[in-house]
């Protein structure tokens, strides 16, 4: 590779990284802004958002443990216990029975 290959390549590096859009929006109306600014958010907002899942998953995994010592014990709380549990899981929902009463 000679000189002036070395420095086209160095040229074309630098224009990459100037004029990538990769950190910026895109130019665009004002009125769609709305619409494109969940794309685009940096990385910092997208970390607030990402909360909400490990709690949802820790509520979950909690909820999963006392039904799995409620079944080991044997144990019903305010008259529930695990079978009834499972058999509530296990009934068919009629959606359109549903709709209906709403």
């Amino acid at each position: 590779m000679n000189e002036s290959e070395k420095r086209r390549k160095q040229l074309l590096e630098q224009t990459r990284r100037r004029y990538g859009d990769s950190r910026i929006p895109p130019a665009i109306h004002p009125r769609y802004s709305s619409l494109y600014s969940s794309l685009y958010r940096s990385s910092e907002e997208n970390a607030d958002e990402a909360g909400g899942f490990g709690f949802r998953m820790f509520i979950a995994v909690l909820l999963f443990a006392a039904f799995v010592a409620m079944d080991y014990s044997n144990e019903k709380i305010a008259s529930v216990d695990s079978k009834r549990i499972v058999k509530e899981i296990e009934t068919g929902v009629d959606v359109e029975e549903v709709w209906k009463k709403l």
